[in-house]
């Protein structure tokens, strides 16, 4: 075939697809390698196609009643975002865990996708999730980082989940390691230095997913991790009752930094991205 006919063969066929069909491929175009952070600063098209991409896999997610791909669709878009981000120094690296002892912040469907990783992994994985959660459910948000305790998935310094680490973990970068470690370690109180365009992929992407958790009618927020798969792990069927609008983490530790800023980020992402 031709150039010339296989370029009206596929008119031909983008003619046929429906208004719907022609938004995803071209939200799945703008998002081949993830957010671009460095465009999605002065131009929101790639928020809005995470949050209607994200939408379209929660609805999915309803409809098989398992919340896998949506959850692995999200990692795979914050890796290449962070990827794209890595002419930026930072000060990360393997065997670095200081901000694994802090609050690790989950939302709810990473939350019912690594319970189930964490179950295959054993009664011991399981366990120490919930001897973490025994020692740290009492401290709220504001005050974790005041109280060290290593995450549950943490062994010898590496992180036993990495492959499949929430989305927080993936965008928690510094530029300083020893500020971490003085930090987390409750040995100073001083900010974590990190750089902006991190900072702001990481606000990106929770627009977009709140946006989308919302348009889905489910719900949305960031839970502490230990608190999260301990509550997913104790409650019978707990994938298909959240995904069919119940509040299984309802009382669960939350985190609560919203601003009124970040809440009007995610009202204009669902009124853009779903036009309501």
């Amino acid at each position: 075939m031709g150039d010339a006919k296989r370029r009206r063969a596929e008119i031909a066929r983008l003619k046929a697809l429906s208004p719907e069909q022609r938004q995803e491929r071209e939200d799945e175009a703008c998002l081949q390698k993830g957010i671009d952070p460095k465009k999605a600063f002065t131009d929101s098209g790639d928020i809005l196609a995470m949050a209607r991409r994200l939408h379209a896999h929660f609805e999915q997610a309803k409809a098989t009643r398992n919340i896998d791909v949506a959850v692995q669709y999200l990692l795979q878009k914050v890796d290449g975002s962070v990827y794209s981000l890595r002419d930026i120094p930072i000060a990360c690296g393997k065997g670095c865990s200081h901000c694994c002892t802090a609050w690790v912040s989950v939302s709810a469907p990473e939350a019912l996708y690594l319970a189930k990783l964490i179950t295959a992994m054993g009664q011991a994985a399981m366990d120490r999730v919930r001897a973490v959660h025994a020692a740290t459910r009492e401290i709220e948000f504001e005050v974790r980082i005041q109280h060290p305790h290593d995450c549950p998935m943490l062994q010898d310094n590496l992180c036993t989940i990495y492959e499949n680490r929430p989305k927080s973990c993936r965008q928690a970068v510094s530029g300083d390691s020893n500020a971490c470690a003085r930090a987390f370690r409750n040995i100073t109180n001083e900010t974590i230095p990190t750089p902006v365009m991190y900072a702001g992929t990481r606000a990106m992407y929770s627009a977009a997913l709140y946006a989308a958790l919302s348009r889905s009618a489910l719900e949305t927020g960031a839970y502490e991790f230990s608190a999260a798969i301990t509550r997913v792990l104790d409650t019978p069927d707990a994938e298909r009752r959240w995904l069919e609008g119940e509040d299984i983490f309802n009382g669960v530790l939350r985190e609560r930094t919203s601003s009124s800023d970040f809440t009007n980020q995610v009202d204009f992402v669902r009124s853009e991205a779903f036009g309501n």
